[in-house]
């Protein structure tokens, strides 16, 4: 009786079939399928039945192929199942891509892209990779941080080698404040960085995760045709041009002697450290030869004014460094802290080409002066505006903490 009731089944699912069995290719793939399993699991036995059994499954075969049907699955699974059928035949990318594009309409999980990404990496190319990451960028992409680790780390090396800037944009800049980056992404980061001159940016960077990228050179540098030598020279080059001369003679000092970029870091040393005493001498004798700190504070507005005149040309390392500590050079006085304060965010900025402009309010930040100090050197702050909004939010959210305190 069982055997009657199912064949019943299968006989409706192929209802109007007829003798005519070329029919069968208006019929979905799903339900090919399913008529397909019943005729399997229960011997639906006579030469008509085999004979259909045969075409049945023949016409599945060549819908897979074609890629037609796809919406008649129901499931993620089904997909896979289809995919993997393919890759098992040996059908490349252009048979894979379209039926791997259809992946997405059936999840939004960021694990779907994921697959996407490594189903073009195994079958396609990087073109095909990259496609992928353009289209699903602008909804996220968080997807991108879901492909393995080791997948992640051959295709960053690879978007660098093969120059795929605007991936890595996409990718990795803009999440570069990520935790979950790998070393190895943090270095095409740096670099990244550097070329497109957001060097502030690329120090912030260094000096935050400086083991990873020296951990980073020595595992994968040679892939990017980066070695340890020429890492440090390009750091101290970096520090150098944002006016840290101590820092960048200590990083042309790392550059080892048998390297054979050793004679320019030598160079490098040699000239900063000149420039260095020079300017050094140049800025504190013009400050210790005014006696009065209004005379000091007009002298600092003189020495940014002549770094502006000669485009910071030989200035920048030594008049960095002298605003590392500035206040040093004033009275303990509201009236001198309040005006040197008005300087600085009257020229703010100057924080773009000095990384020590802002060093006082970095110093001062959880050091909490006398109300009258605090009020001085503070205040002016209310009023900072930069080129960065971001920085501002943050130096005006101290700015009124230190205020805010005053009032009880």
């Amino acid at each position: 009786m069982l055997l009657l009731d199912v064949k019943a089944v299968f006989m409706s699912h192929s209802y109007g079939i007829g003798e005519d069995k070329r029919e069968v290719k208006h019929l979905p793939l799903l339900r090919l399928a399913r008529m397909i399993n019943l005729a399997r699991s229960y011997a639906v036995g006579s030469d008509y039945d085999r004979e259909l059994l045969e075409l049945l499954e023949r016409r599945v075969e060549e819908k897979k192929i074609e890629g037609d049907g796809l919406d008649e699955f129901k499931s993620m699974a089904a997909l896979e199942f289809h995919i993997r059928d393919l890759v098992a035949a040996g059908k490349d990318w252009k048979v894979l891509s379209p039926i791997v594009w259809k992946m997405k309409a059936y999840s939004s999980d960021m694990t779907v892209g994921a697959r996407m990404i490594e189903l073009a990496f195994l079958y396609g190319d990087m073109n095909d990779v990259t496609d992928i990451i353009k289209v699903l960028a602008p909804s996220g992409t968080d997807f991108y941080f879901k492909v393995s680790e080791k997948l992640r780390t051959y295709l960053g090396v690879k978007l660098r080698v093969e120059g795929y800037s605007h991936i890595i944009r996409l990718v990795l800049i803009e999440n570069r404040k990520r935790v979950d980056l790998l070393p190895i992404e943090r270095l095409i980061i740096f670099y990244q960085l550097l070329e497109t001159g957001k060097k502030n940016d690329a120090l912030m960077l260094c000096r935050q995760y400086e083991l990873e990228l020296v951990a980073a050179v020595h595992e994968l540098g040679n892939r990017l045709k980066i070695d340890g030598g020429t890492h440090y020279f390009t750091k101290g080059q970096l520090a150098e041009d944002l006016g840290m001369a101590s820092l960048a003679i200590r990083l042309f000092e790392k550059v080892p002697r048998e390297h054979p970029i050793y004679q320019q870091a030598l160079t490098k040393i040699i000239n900063l450290k000149a420039n260095d005493h020079r300017l050094d001498r140049y800025y504190i004798t013009s400050l210790e030869n005014k006696s009065q700190w209004t005379d000091r504070i007009q002298k600092f507005y003189d020495f940014l004014s002549d770094y502006r005149l000669n485009q910071g040309q030989g200035m920048r390392p030594s008049l960095n460094e002298l605003f590392l500590d500035p206040l040093s050079w004033f009275p303990e006085v509201p009236k001198a802290w309040r005006s040197f304060s008005e300087m600085i965010v009257a020229n703010s900025t100057m924080n773009e080409y000095l990384p020590h402009f802002f060093s006082i309010y970095h110093r001062h930040a959880v050091d909490f002066d006398s109300p009258s100090l605090d009020v001085a050197l503070w205040e002016p702050v209310v009023n900072l505006k930069t080129n960065d909004k971001i920085f501002d939010s943050y130096l005006k959210g101290i700015a009124y903490l230190h205020l805010f305190q005053l009032l009880f």
